[in-house]
C-alpha cells in the first residue's frame, strides 16, 4: 500500500507550486515585490516550475533521510513533478483560450473628431446601445461591462468600420475593448 502513494507527496507539491505561480493563492504580489518584475504568461510557468523545483528538492532530501539515496525513485519523482506541473498549465491555457473574455469601455468625452452615428447603427452592438443608453440617461461619464466574445467582434467590427470615437443624441463617446490574458 506505502508503494502506490509514494509519488503523491510529489504530485500533490506541484500542484501547490502551480497554485502558487499562477497567483491561486494571491502570492503574486508578494513575488513581484521580491523580485522587482511584473510576472505573467510564461513568468508564471516558470515561477511554477521553480517552486516545483524547491519542493522537489525537500521531499527528496527528506526521502534520503528516511529511506536511503534511491536514483530510480527520485528521477520517476522529478518526472511526475514535471508532468503535474505541465499538465495544470496545458489545461489552464486551454480553459482560459475558450473562455476568453472582453471588456467594453464606453466614455462619456468632449471631442472634436468624431462620426456621428444613428440609432440603427449602433442598435447593431447591443452591448454598445445599452452602454450608450446607460450614458445617456444617467450623470455617468463612463460605462464598462463584461461581453462576451461574440459581442466583442461585432463590436470591434462595428468600431473598424465607424472608428472609435463617435457621436450619437449630441453626444460624443470613446469606445475601447480590452481583452483579458
Amino acid at each position: 500500500m506505502e508503494e502506490k502513494w509514494r509519488y503523491l507527496p510529489f504530485v500533490l507539491t506541484s500542484i501547490l507550486s502551480f497554485l502558487i505561480g499562477f497567483d491561486i493563492y494571491g502570492a503574486r504580489g508578494f513575488i513581484e515585490g521580491f523580485l522587482h518584475h511584473d510576472i505573467s504568461g510564461i513568468m508564471e510557468l516558470l515561477i511554477s516550475f521553480l517552486l516545483m523545483g524547491i519542493f522537489f528538492l525537500l521531499l527528496s532530501f527528506m526521502y534520503v533521510l528516511k529511506h536511503g539515496f534511491d536514483s530510480s525513485f527520485l528521477s520517476k519523482s522529478l518526472v511526475i513533478s514535471a508532468l503535474t506541473i505541465t499538465i495544470l498549465f496545458l489545461l489552464f491555457f486551454t480553459i482560459s483560450a475558450t473562455r476568453s473574455q472582453v471588456y467594453l469601455r464606453v466614455e462619456r468625452i468632449e471631442c472634436d473628431q468624431y462620426l456621428n452615428v444613428t440609432e440603427a447603427e449602433i442598435k447593431e452592438c447591443p452591448e454598445l446601445w445599452k452602454a450608450v443608453q446607460y450614458l445617456l440617461s444617467t450623470n455617468e461619464t463612463c460605462y464598462h461591462a463584461e461581453i462576451s466574445a461574440k459581442e466583442g467582434k461585432e463590436v470591434k467590427k462595428f468600431l473598424e468600420k465607424r472608428g472609435y470615437y463617435i457621436s450619437f443624441n449630441g453626444m460624443c463617446v470613446k469606445v475601447v475593448l480590452i481583452y483579458a490574458d
